[in-house]
C-alpha cells in the first residue's frame, strides 16, 4: 500500500509496504516456505474507480444483481480454496464479501435517507454511500481473517512480512539512489548471555540484520534533519534475505518502477574482518546459492525387523556421502563451489525405522556452467543412491539463486568517498569476495550498485549460535550511508 507517514523528526517521506508471504516453520525449507508475493494498492486508482461508478441501477435490480454476485462468488471460492494459495483465496472471499455489501446497503431505506438530495444527485450520492459502505466493510472483514489465519497458528497459514521503502528528497536534484538494509532473522537459538538477545525461542538475530536495519535508520534520522544533499534517497527495508525471497518479491512488486533510482547500494557486517574497516570489490563478490530439499521415502518398520523395512537413514547417509564428491571431483579446482548438506532429519525413536528422511541443502556456485553441472550430478545421485537402497525420492527445489556482482564505476566511488570519510588504512580495494550469497544480487541485476562489507572483528562467524553484532559499528555504517548519500547527490 502507498501511503504518506511522517518519518524522522518531521520529514514526510512517501512509504512504500511491499509484502512477502512464508510459512511457519523451517525458515530454510523449501516445502514450507509458500510463494513470495505481494502488492501495491494505488488510492488515487480506488477513488477514480468510485467516481467513475456514480450512477447505478434502481435498488431493486440492484439488490437481484448483487445477488447474483454473491453467489457467483461463493461458487468459485470451493475450487479456489482447494486449487490455490491462501492469498487467491481471501482476495476471493474479498469478493464475495464486497458483492453480499452491496446487496446490504442497497435497501429502501439507505435511498430515504437520501432522498432529501436534489434529483439529479439522489442516485450519485446514493451509489457512492453504498460503494464507499460496502467496500469499507468488505475489506476490512477479508483483512481480518487474513490476519486471524497468520496468527493461528497453524502451518498452512500464511505470515505476512512487509518491506518499506522511505523516501527522501532534498533540493532540486534529479539524482536519486537506494540504499538497501535487511532485516530478517535466522531459525537459529542463540546461545548469548546478552541484555538484548532473543526473546523468540528457536529465532534470533545471528546475522547482524537487526544491525543493518539500525545502521540505516540512523543515517535517515540525520539526512531528514540536515538535508545536505541535492536529489532523493531512498531507504530500502527488506525482508526475506536468507531466503533469497524478499528482494525479488519486491522488485516484482514494483520497487524500481514506483521508486526510480539511477544506483542502489547495500553493505554486510563480517566477522573476521578488522573492526571498523570497509571492504570493497568489483565483479563476482558472492555466490548463487540453491536452497534444496530432498525425501527420501523408503518403508517404516519395527528396529528388531529390518528386514521387513527399508530404511530411508541408511539410504540418506549414503547419499551424504556420495554428495561430498560432486564439487572434489567434478569443480575444477581453480573455481569454487560448496554443497552443504545442514539438516538430516528422520525419525523420533531409537526402536523404530522411519518411513522417511528430509535432507536439506546449501548449493553454492559462481559460474552459470559450474552451477548447471553441479545441480544436475545432485539430481543424478539422488536418483541413484535412493534406487539402489529400494527407496523412492523427491527433490524440492527453493528460489533460485544469482551471482552478486558489483558494478566497478560505482563500487570505485563508494570506495573513494569511504576513503575520505574513514582513512586509507580503513578501507580497502580490492577487498576479499565469498561463497555466501545475498540476494541483493537481484537488485544488482535490475539497476548498477555495488555491496560491501563492514568488518565485524574478532567475533563467531555469522548463522553461529554465539555470533554477536559488535555495537561499535553501527554509528560507522551509518556514517558510511550519510556519506555516501552527500558525495552522491552534491
Amino acid at each position: 500500500m502507498i501511503r504518506d507517514a511522517n518519518l524522522y523528526s518531521g520529514q514526510t517521506a512517501e512509504c512504500c509496504q511491499i509484502s512477502t508471504a512464508k510459512r511457519e516453520g523451517d525458515h530454510h525449507s523449501p516445502r514450507k516456505w509458500g510463494k513470495a508475493t505481494g502488492w501495491l494498492s494505488n488510492h488515487e486508482a480506488t477513488l477514480s474507480q468510485c467516481m467513475a461508478l456514480q450512477v447505478i441501477v434502481p435498488s431493486e435490480q440492484s439488490r437481484l444483481i448483487n445477488y447474483f454476485i454473491v453467489g457467483f462468488s461463493i461458487f468459485l471460492l470451493m475450487p479456489t480454496h482447494m486449487m490455490l494459495d491462501t492469498y487467491i483465496y481471501f482476495a476471493v472471499i474479498g469478493f464475495s464479501l464486497f458483492g453480499l455489501g452491496l446487496a446490504f446497503y442497497a435497501t429502501p431505506s439507505t435511498d430515504a435517507a437520501l432522498s432529501s438530495l436534489p434529483s439529479d444527485q439522489a442516485g450519485s450520492g446514493s451509489g457512492i454511500y453504498k460503494m464507499a459502505s460496502s467496500l469499507g466493510a468488505s475489506f476490512g472483514v477479508a483483512i481480518s481473517a487474513g490476519v486471524f489465519t497468520a496468527l493461528s497458528g497453524d502451518d498452512s497459514a500464511a505470515q505476512w512480512l512487509e518491506g518499506v521503502i522511505a523516501s527522501l528528497t532534498a533540493g532540486n536534484g534529479n539524482r536519486a539512489i537506494g540504499l538497501r538494509a535487511d532485516f530478517d532473522a535466522l531459525p537459529i537459538q542463540e546461545d548469548n548471555d546478552l541484555e538484548y538477545k532473543s526473546t523468540v525461542s528457536g529465532v534470533s538475530h545471528l546475522c547482524g540484520h537487526d544491525g543493518h536495519t539500525t545502521m540505516l535508520l540512523a543515517a535517515g534520522k540525520y539526512l531528514a534533519e540536515t538535508k545536505n544533499f541535492n536529489g532523493t534517497v531512498r531507504l530500502i527495508f527488506q525482508p526475506g534475505e536468507e531466503t533469497m525471497e524478499g528482494g525479488p518479491a519486491m522488485i516484482k512488486d514494483g520497487l524500481f518502477e514506483r521508486f526510480p533510482v539511477d544506483a542502489v547500494y547495500g553493505m554486510h557486517n563480517m566477522p573476521g574482518l578488522e573492526l571498523g574497516s570497509f571492504y570493497f570489490s568489483s565483479g563476482d563478490v558472492m555466490a548463487a546459492v540453491d536452497n534444496w530439499e530432498i525425501q527420501i521415502t523408503g518403508k517404516g518398520g519395527h528396529g528388531a525387523m529390518p528386514e521387513l523395512s527399508i530404511d530411508p537413514v541408511v539410504a540418506g547417509s549414503s547419499l551424504v556421502m556420495a554428495l561430498q564428491t560432486v564439487v572434489s571431483r567434478n569443480v575444477a579446482p581453480a573455481n569454487s563451489a560448496v554443497v552443504t548438506v545442514g539438516a538430516f532429519q528422520s525419525g523420533e525413536a531409537g526402536n523404530v525405522v522411519a518411513q522417511s528422511a528430509i535432507l536439506r541443502l546449501s548449493i553454492r556456485t559462481k559460474t552459470d556452467e559450474d552451477r548447471t553441472m553441479v545441480l544436475n550430478n545432485i539430481r543424478r545421485l539422488t536418483k541413484m543412491q535412493a534406487e539402489s537402497f529400494g527407496c523412492s525420492w523427491e527433490i524440492r527445489e527453493g528460489v533460485p539463486g544469482a551471482v552478486l556482482v558489483n558494478d566497478e564505476k560505482e563500487t570505485l566511488e563508494a570506495y573513494e568517498i569511504a576513503k575520505e570519510m574513514f582513512g586509507e588504512d580503513r578501507t580497502t580495494y580490492p577487498g576479499p569476495t565469498f561463497l555466501g550469497s545475498e540476494d541483493f544480487a537481484f537488485m544488482l541485476q535490475e539497476k548498477p550498485g555495488t555491496y560491501c562489507f563492514l568488518g565485524n572483528g574478532d567475533t563467531p562467524m555469522v548463522h553461529h549460535p554465539q555470533y554477536t553484532l559488535n555495537q561499535e559499528i553501527l554509528p560507522r555504517g551509518a556514517a558510511y550511508w550519510v556519506a555516501l548519500t552527500e558525495q552522491l547527490l552534491k
